[in-house]
């Protein structure tokens, strides 16, 4: 806001405000506020509030954020002009008005806060984010992040299900698997935002999280825990696909209690295993 009153005194502060801090919270909310990093946050920040200036009177921040949308390279900017275009659309055009509804909603659960980029890049269809897709994707999502992520269900139960559909870890500080470390900071969110957009090597835009929503919008079972359960169970079951996993997968996929004896404790370093001597060794961060 001191932006807008320091360079637009004049500015006509209508329903567009209502926009603009709704962009601004996913901006600030995610990003890793490191002092190097910050001098660029304001930058970025100090640009969005153009979006009052008398060269852009009647068409709002999502006008604006569409324009300019090469503006920043930074990837919260960029989805945020993502987000953008899609609005304008629905309000333009019949065919896309219930973009901006599913949109907001799904931007306001209070783990993603905006951060809605893997689930636009799970539902393209032809070059183009699918409504219904994004929808069906995004419920599942939340409904994940819910009982897994905010709530103490087992988490151990999530991440093999997960593990079924491939090795989805990331290198963060070892092989990360996931925890629910600190959920109210993005720096924690981050590695897990992370391990939701990684792809299936040479399997082109396929995403290891969105297999798993497939196979769960797929399956009849109503209760999330149970879906997660008969996967697990449907998986270890195949012998010939389970002994083509890594050893330490089999092990991971097969006792329940490793799992659960790495998200113990939910602290920076859990959810993690690292691999000593060539494969030889597991060590189990709990």
């Amino acid at each position: 806001m001191l932006f807008v009153l320091k360079k637009h005194p004049k500015a006509q502060l209508d329903q567009n405000l209502q926009d603009y801090f709704r962009v601004v919270r996913h901006l600030v909310e995610n990003f890793i506020f490191q002092l190097g990093k910050i001098p660029g946050v304001l930058k970025i920040l100090d640009f969005v509030s153009n979006a009052f200036s008398s060269q852009h009177p009647e068409n709002g921040v999502y006008a604006f954020l569409a324009k300019d949308s090469k503006e920043f390279e930074a990837y919260q900017y960029q989805l945020e002009a993502r987000k953008a275009k899609l609005i304008l659309k629905s309000r333009e055009s019949k065919e896309f008005k219930d973009w901006e509804e599913a949109l907001q909603r799904t931007s306001e659960h209070r783990y993603l806060v905006g951060y809605v980029g893997f689930l636009l890049d799970f539902s393209k269809e032809g070059g183009e984010e699918n409504l219904q897709k994004f929808q069906a994707y995004a419920k599942h999502t939340i409904d994940i992040l819910d009982t897994f992520f905010l709530n103490d269900n087992d988490l151990g139960v999530l991440q093999r299900a997960w593990l079924c559909f491939g090795d989805y870890s990331i290198e963060e500080e070892n092989k990360f698997f996931g925890n629910r470390h600190q959920v109210g900071e993005f720096r924690y969110r981050n590695p897990v935002f992370k391990l939701f957009a990684k792809k299936i090597n040479g399997a082109g835009e396929t995403y290891f999280f969105c297999k798993l929503l497939d196979r769960l919008l797929g399956t009849s079972k109503a209760d999330l825990v149970e879906k997660m359960h008969s996967i697990i169970a449907a998986y270890t079951f195949q012998r010939e696909q389970l002994i083509k996993r890594s050893w330490w997968e089999q092990c991971l996929l097969q006792e329940e209690k490793l799992f659960a004896y790495m998200n113990a404790k939910q602290s920076k370093k859990c959810g993690r295993i690292k691999i000593e001597g060539g494969g030889a060794g597991l060590s189990l961060a709990g």
